[in-house]
């Protein structure tokens, strides 16, 4: 690794390293404008020193140019590693993955023509999608060490392995359909799933989305990102929904290649499930913390799921809202209908 930038502000020393060397001349210029963006990050206080490794793969200008959508959303854009987390603070972005997003977001717009796309353009607005996502892997760094939800999913996820298993072995003596008892586990998986990144992605979503300006802390910011997570969350139920009732109907006929079809419809749901998380948790935190004053980052960095959740519940009673998710029946996504759906099947596998 060799260090090519750092900078010390207020307390604050930020480094950056590339992962190999590199001839790429606008490469210092971005990483000296990025570095005086993400030290005024409010997130970025918590920590003394950060150190920031940018993954440069010297990625040709033409080899980007044929990257597809698909391929971009299979790369990791940064990351923090399970070792670092103990010990020293560091963490990792890829740089052509940035650059590569920031050139198919401004293809996919139509407006102009590939060849009308400057290189060079496309590499300083990048700058800013590296921002958030340094920003994003700082508040990563910060929410593992203090939250508690990985620790109560691995819990609750050992509790439901013994329901589970014992659910498989029953289908497996009583001649039962082990089919039926996978689906329905795949299906709660999914909820735990979805619970842990609410809180985890969208933490994380939330101070990328402020670093990038994305969102603002304005009632009109609140306001259009809510309409927008409500379509984002009536069609997450309304996909689980449909695999319920498709499900439903399989295990009625007793089809074991209905089932397996129904598997494979949730298995391209489950894809969709930690980019509408992020949203959802996104907008989650953005209500909170604008609407209580007393709450701060401090407090709702330590916060489990169920308490954002009901926390975020309680805020929008008071701007009078519908919930786009909620703990009983009350929002648009509830918990426990999805959870009733669920066991109504695991009966089905026994």
């Amino acid at each position: 690794m060799k260090k090519i930038y750092e900078e010390k502000k207020d307390g604050i020393h930020l480094l950056f390293f590339l992962s190999k060397p590199s001839n790429i001349s606008y490469l210092k210029e971005y990483v000296k404008e990025i570095c005086g963006q993400v030290i005024i990050s409010p997130i970025l206080k918590r920590f003394r020193r950060m150190e920031v490794v940018i993954h440069n793969d010297e990625v040709l200008e033409k080899q980007i140019r044929s990257y597809s959508w698909d391929f971009y959303q299979k790369m990791w854009r940064g990351y923090t590693e399970k070792k670092l987390i103990k010990g020293k603070n560091r963490i990792n972005i890829n740089e052509e993955v940035v650059i590569a997003f920031r050139y198919l977001m401004r293809r996919r717009k139509g407006n102009l023509k590939i060849t009308d796309i400057s290189w060079s353009n496309i590499c300083t607005a990048a700058s800013k999608d590296a921002v958030g996502i340094i920003v994003h892997e700082i508040a990563h760094l910060w929410h593992l060490r203090r939250n508690p939800t990985k620790k109560l999913i691995k819990r609750q996820l050992r509790r439901f392995n013994k329901a589970y298993y014992n659910s498989l072995r029953n289908a497996e003596l009583f001649k039962g359909d082990e089919n039926i008892a996978e689906c329905w586990g795949d299906l709660r998986t999914n909820l735990f799933t979805l619970m842990d990144q609410i809180v985890t992605e969208g933490f994380a979503a939330f101070h990328e989305s402020l670093a990038n300006g994305t969102i603002k802390y304005t009632k009109k910011s609140l306001v259009e990102l809510y309409k927008y997570v409500k379509g984002v969350s009536s069609s997450l139920n309304k996909d689980l929904e449909e695999v319920y009732e498709e499900f439903s109907r399989a295990v009625e006929s007793g089809s074991y290649v209905k089932i397996s079809k129904v598997k494979a419809k949730f298995g391209k749901v489950t894809k969709l499930v930690p980019q509408h998380c992020n949203t959802i948790g996104m907008h989650l935190h953005h209500v909170v913390l604008y609407t209580n004053e007393d709450i701060t980052d401090e407090e709702i960095v330590h916060f489990s799921p169920e308490k954002l959740i009901k926390n975020y519940e309680q805020s929008c009673k008071s701007l009078g809202w519908q919930p786009v998710i909620s703990i009983g029946t009350e929002g648009i996504f509830s918990l426990k209908k999805h959870i009733s759906h669920i066991h109504s099947f695991r009966k089905s596998s026994e």
